[in-house]
Parts: C-alpha cells; sequence; structure tokens
C-alpha cells in the first residue's frame, strides 16, 4: 500500500497494532512450534493482486483507491475490530502493503459470487468485505498461495444483511491469517472455513456479534495429512443484546500431521439474553497425528447461555468392520467414515454451497 497516502486514523490503525506486535514476546504453546512461525515475520514482503468480480452489484477497488473515497466507512470498520490476538496478527495489521475493498450492493441481492484470492510468496495483504444494509448473498473465496504468505480479511455486515462466506484455503506453504467477521444489528452471518492446502498455518476467526439481535454460525472443517500443522484461533465475541452463536470445528488428522483448536466464548456486560453454543470434534486417522481442542468462556453478565464441548477419538473400528463386512476395502472404509465425518459440517451450509464444499473434501481425501 502506497505509505505516501496515509491518512491520520489508518497511520493510528497500524500503530496500535505495531505497539501489540512490539509489547512482548510471542506467547509461548507447549501445542505449537513458535520458532517455526515466528521465522515467517522475517521474509522479504510483496503486494497481492486485486481479484476480479464481474457481477452487477459488487463492486471491488484497492485498498488505496477505497481509502481515499470512502475513508470514514473504512475507519469505522476498523475500529470495530477486535484487538489483534496475538503479535502474527498484529504483524500483518501494521504492515500490510496491499489490500482490495470488496462491496456488496441491493444488485447482488441473493446472489452467489464467487472468487479467487492469488497470493504469491511473500505477500502482506489486507482485505476489507462490506455487504450493505438488507442485502443477503453468498461469497466463495478459493485462497491459493505458494511460499510464506500473509492475510488479514474483516468482514462487516450492516444492519439487517444476511451472508454466508465459504472460504477454501488451499494455499501450498506457510499461512498466516486472520479473519474477523462484524455483524450489526438483525444480520445473519453463515462462515465456512475450509482448512486443506498449507504446511503450517496460524490462524485467528472471530464473529464479532456487534448489534441487538445479530447472529453468527461458524460451521468450518479440516483435513490434514503427512506432517501438516494447524493451529487455529477462534472467538465468538457478543458484545450486544439477544445476539446468537454456534461454532461447530471438525477435524480429520492422518499421516503425523497435528492441529490446535483454541476457542472461547465471550459475552461482555451489555450482551444480556445472548445464546452460544462451541463445538469441536477430531477424528484421528494417523498413529502419529494429534489433535488438540481447548474450548473456553468469559462471561461478564446474567441472563445468558453459554455451552461448549470438545471431543478427540480415533476412527471407530465397529463402523470399519461393518464397511468391511459388505466387502468395502479398509482404505476405501476409512475414506468414507472420514468423509462423512467432514460432510456433516457442509450440510449445515444453503443448498448453494453444499456440493462444492463436499467436492473440496472429495480432493482432499
Amino acid at each position: 500500500m502506497d505509505t505516501a497516502m496515509k491518512p491520520d486514523w489508518l497511520a493510528k490503525y497500524r500503530e496500535n497494532n505495531q505497539q501489540v506486535f512490539e509489547a512482548k514476546p510471542v506467547k509461548k504453546s507447549k501445542y505449537s512450534s513458535i520458532t517455526q512461525l515466528e521465522s515467517l515475520l522475517t521474509k522479504p514482503v510483496k503486494g497481492a493482486a486485486i481479484p476480479r468480480i464481474d457481477m452487477q452489484g459488487v463492486e471491488v477497488m484497492g485498498l488505496n483507491d477505497a481509502v481515499e473515497k470512502m475513508p470514514a466507512q473504512i475507519a469505522q470498520i476498523l475500529s470495530k475490530e477486535e484487538v489483534a490476538a496475538d503479535q502474527f496478527e498484529a504483524y500483518v495489521n501494521s504492515n500490510f502493503n496491499s489490500g482490495h475493498v470488496i462491496i456488496v450492493g441491493r444488485k447482488a441481492h441473493k446472489k452467489k459470487i464467487a472468487m479467487e484470492t492469488k497470493l504469491e510468496e511473500g505477500a502482506l495483504q489486507k482485505s476489507i468485505i462490506i455487504i450493505e444494509e438488507g442485502v443477503e448473498c453468498c461469497i466463495v473465496n478459493k485462497m491459493h498461495g505458494s511460499g510464506t504468505v500473509l492475510h488479514s480479511q474483516t468482514i462487516y455486515l450492516k444492519e439487517g444483511a444476511n451472508a454466508t462466506i465459504c472460504t477454501i484455503h488451499s494455499e501450498s506453504g506457510s499461512l498466516i491469517a486472520s479473519q474477523q467477521c462484524i455483524v450489526e444489528g438483525r444480520g445473519k452471518l453463515t462462515n465456512n472455513n475450509c482448512w486443506f492446502g498449507p504446511k503450517t498455518a496460524r490462524a485467528r476467526v472471530a464473529n464479532i456479534l456487534n448489534g441487538d439481535g445479530a447472529s453468527a454460525r461458524e460451521y468450518s472443517l479440516l483435513y490434514s495429512g503427512e506432517t501438516q500443522h494447524f493451529d487455529i484461533n477462534y472467538s465468538s465475541v457478543h458484545r450486544q443484546r439477544a445476539t446468537e452463536s454456534h461454532c461447530i470445528f471438525k477435524s480429520v488428522l492422518d499421516g503425523e500431521s497435528r492441529n490446535v483448536f483454541d476457542a472461547m466464548i465471550r459475552i461482555e456486560e451489555g450482551a444480556t439474553g445472548a445464546n452460544a453454543l462451541l463445538e469441536c470434534h477430531s477424528m484421528i486417522l494417523g498413529e502419529k497425528a494429534s489433535s488438540n481442542q481447548i474450548p473456553s468462556l468469559e462471561i461478564k453478565t446474567d441472563d445468558v447461555k453459554a455451552t461448549h464441548s470438545a471431543t478427540v477419538a480415533h476412527i471407530d473400528d465397529d463402523e470399519l468392520f461393518y464397511l468391511c463386512s459388505r466387502g468395502i476395502k479398509k482404505e476405501s472404509a476409512r475414506e468414507m467414515v472420514a468423509k462423512g465425518f467432514l460432510q456433516s459440517v457442509s450440510y449445515m451450509l444453503p443448498q448453494a454451497v453444499r456440493g462444492e464444499i463436499g467436492g473440496e473434501i472429495e480432493k482432499a481425501l
């Protein structure tokens, strides 16, 4: 991004994130190789191309242009983000040098929007998607990248908007990513992240319920094999009254792969009547694979409902025996059980994207 055109509010946004980045050493984890992740922050960075979307009612512009044309709106959206969860997210938000803004307007109401985001080695990008008031839409974003890529995304649903966001991660190298979804009053978000590609990934997903009656459904899935490593942080943040969230995260791990899913429901003082559910479940296929689920609650008010559950289990031998007894080879039976486990998440998504996500699961397995 052109640093010559940097309004005060954007400079302050970068500065605040830089302070988080510099505040203290990266938090150590017994589940993740922080040294490996830290090395990603020292790579050279370059700009990333702006995606093309040829559809009436969808406007795409570079972040520079958006800051110039609609500074008040961009500043307002960024001010509603959660503080960066860690030094990795803060690094991207303080150092991004390219980006784009996508605005989905009334003429794209009830449309399915397909896009591809291609990030080359060293990309350091910030993107914003704005769903206008009352608009209903579905966005499928296929993420591709080689080498080390760093990406921060903010999705903003105005009042009464209803959006399904599907992000298919097929990056082939190392990834640091954050996604903050901000939902205003009466807005409805269905968010789906499919984690397939990166060899190493550190990601943060936050669904922020910023208006009365807002709701968010997070239906996400992960497949990893060989020595892949995923470290994913999720949070649902209830800021206002009568908000609802439901997260279901399912992962299948083969080979020597590992994943960490560190998830939190946070209900703020003013969020009376909030209702939140968090579920995370892993199926282990590989003898050396491992999964760690860390659900937690932070509740600052009364008159709310919040529940979480987590399971980690090896593939069911009884299911395998049943399928093999019907003449199915053991390897095919393992694949069928794993596919059914992950597809149970895709069935919760709208019909418009269900088949596409199912196809991606087939390719991953």
